[in-house]
């Protein structure tokens, strides 16, 4: 136990009231915030929870001996996938299944922490859930979630059970080219650029600072969820803490109680299907997004968070269903919406509204956040045997994701495509 005890204290064992490890992990357990905890608080949270933190230690330890007994599992990874459309390949993106531990985590000395804040630039509060998202070679990494507050802090890990386990070698090179965002379904989020991530191996800590989301100017306005009970709220709140510390089920625990006290409680409905969705319920999570659109039918969430289940799923038509339905609630500014209706309907063999939902994501995405419609919009043209038009918007995804997976079978169906160009 002194073992695990001198490792998680690494950097600070003199003073480990300072690190920003054991800082969040007590925010996380007690709700005390991070930049609060001094010599004080940290050894009265000790004290007091002296036996519960005994416990954990005993209960690590057996974890650990446990761990050199059996093989590890793979590391897990959300990456790009490629599924074959006709002659062509398309990009589809979606999170991998996640793990869930009924304890704190033992996370190892090379583990690092990325923390910051999400906020809405008007300063309004969170409508729901918002993910945090690395997005690299045009597919995004998810990494954990933002709490009520819009406070997150995420472990880069290797082998600690979240879905945002990376390498097993803790190799955080390919890092170094992504971007960081915030990920709100009807919200466009500010970007982080690579330096950031490029800072990852070289720092056990690192700020994100503040990601600001753009709340969409032509929406329909949405409906407020009202002045919900005390209880209800703090239900809720809790919820969102357990899922920013990515513990599914106490977080599911939680947003049901806020439902029982406020059955039309629209960011609890999503909170269910967030949590629905990583313990990989997906028809419990299908059902919690309709309830939302029930409580909020004027928001584009719950249908985008609808359309990307059935991506996640394959489960086309529901995704083309929502997408649709998103879109159709704000047209000039829902790039996320467009971007799967697109990829639906083509996965459907719908060409032509894959292409006009994709000629129409394009016109507003000014920032390339969803360079798949550049793929589908070239597959768009080629079936049409407009070459010329299909080799420049294929040239053109290249140059947004030259390293998306599968890139192999792009370059092939481009350099096809060059070869029907010249005898054309």
């Amino acid at each position: 136990m002194l073992r695990i005890a001198w490792t998680l204290t690494r950097g600070h064992r003199f003073t480990p009231w300072r690190s920003p490890y054991l800082r969040w992990r007590i925010e996380t357990y007690s709700g005390i915030h991070a930049d609060r905890i001094n010599f004080r608080i940290f050894w009265k949270f000790v004290w007091r929870h002296r036996a519960d933190l005994m416990r954990y230690l005993r209960w690590a330890e057996l974890e650990e001996k446990a761990a050199h007994n059996k093989k590890t599992s793979p590391a897990i990874r959300c990456l790009a996938q490629m599924a074959i459309l006709g002659s062509a390949a398309v990009l589809c993106t979606g999170l991998m299944p996640a793990q869930e531990s009924k304890h704190l985590p033992v996370y190892s000395a090379q583990d690092k922490i990325l923390y910051g804040k999400v906020k809405v630039e008007d300063g309004s509060a969170l409508p729901s859930l918002a993910a945090i998202e690395s997005v690299c070679g045009g597919a995004a990494f998810p990494l954990g979630f933002a709490d009520a507050g819009g406070n997150f802090r995420v472990v880069l890990s290797s082998g600690g059970p979240r879905f945002n386990s990376i390498t097993p070698a803790n190799d955080f090179s390919f890092l170094a080219d992504c971007h960081l965002r915030a990920q709100l379904p009807g919200y466009r989020s500010e970007h982080i650029p690579p330096t950031l991530m490029r800072e990852i191996g070289a720092n056990s800590t690192l700020s994100a600072g503040t990601i600001l989301l753009s709340k969409p100017k032509t929406a329909k306005p949405p409906q407020a969820d009202g002045v919900v009970s005390k209880g209800a709220l703090n239900a809720y709140k809790r919820g969102a803490e357990a899922m920013s510390s990515g513990r599914w089920k106490p977080a599911k625990s939680e947003f049901d109680k806020a439902v029982a006290l406020e059955p039309a409680y629209f960011a609890a409905w999503i909170g269910i299907g967030a949590a629905n969705e990583a313990l990989e319920q997906w028809s419990d999570a299908e059902a919690a997004y309709r309830k939302a659109i029930q409580a909020n039918p004027t928001t584009p969430d719950p249908y985008l968070r609808l359309a990307r289940l059935g991506a996640r799923t394959d489960n086309w038509n529901l995704a083309a269903e929502y997408s649709e339905a998103a879109v159709g609630l704000n047209p000039q500014e829902l790039c996320e919406g467009f971007s799967l209706c697109a990829l639906a309907n083509a996965k459907l063999g719908r060409m032509d509204v894959a292409e006009s939902s994709a000629a129409a994501g394009l016109r507003i995405d000014t920032a390339n956040d969803y360079p798949i419609m550049w793929l589908i919009a070239a597959l768009a043209d080629a079936n049409r045997k407009r070459y010329a038009d299909a080799t420049a918007k294929m040239e053109r995804f290249l140059t947004l994701v030259p390293k998306a997976e599968a890139i192999k079978e792009v370059r092939q169906e481009l350099a096809e495509l060059r070869s029907r160009l010249a005898n054309k």
